[in-house]
């Protein structure tokens, strides 16, 4: 299977892990999808931190890395499943505040178009600035602050 291009940016130590997971057949009794729910959930609960939050960089940072989990563990997933777990990711930031909603959703747009074969530009963003790359550092002001 190949594995999709928009796993964490093409990392090569991303690939070299599903490389890793492919050849040594891991696989985790609850399943990759499973585990990509789980690590998205902690994207959420991190994300609603930074609601007030006077120093949240920390915090965001530490989004960044659960994030990059779940696509790590959605690569993993067969493309159908691919597809059916980014479109119910929506869901689960439904289940939390309403400024986690509005602070994930240009990072869960940036993952619906490279999923679909689409791309950012060179500043991170896609469709005028509403999908973006969820990166836990910026050389300004970060976006989901």
């Amino acid at each position: 299977m190949p594995w999709p291009n928009w796993c964490w940016a093409g990392s090569p130590g991303s690939r070299r892990g599903r490389a890793l997971v492919h050849r040594v057949g891991i696989a985790p009794r609850p399943g990759w999808a499973d585990l990509a729910r789980r690590s998205f959930g902690t994207v959420c609960r991190l994300t609603g931190r930074l609601h007030d939050n006077p120093r949240p960089l920390g915090t965001l940072k530490d989004a960044a890395y659960a994030w990059r989990q779940t696509l790590f563990h959605l690569s993993l997933c067969p493309p159908d499943e691919q597809r059916r777990l980014i479109a119910d990711l929506s869901e689960e930031t439904a289940r939390h505040p309403a400024h986690v909603t509005t602070r994930l959703a240009p990072a869960l747009a940036g993952l619906a178009l490279v999923a679909e074969g689409g791309g950012f530009d060179a500043d991170g963003t896609a469709d005028g600035g509403r999908a973006r790359r969820f990166l836990g550092w910026s050389s300004g002001g970060h976006w989901m602050r």
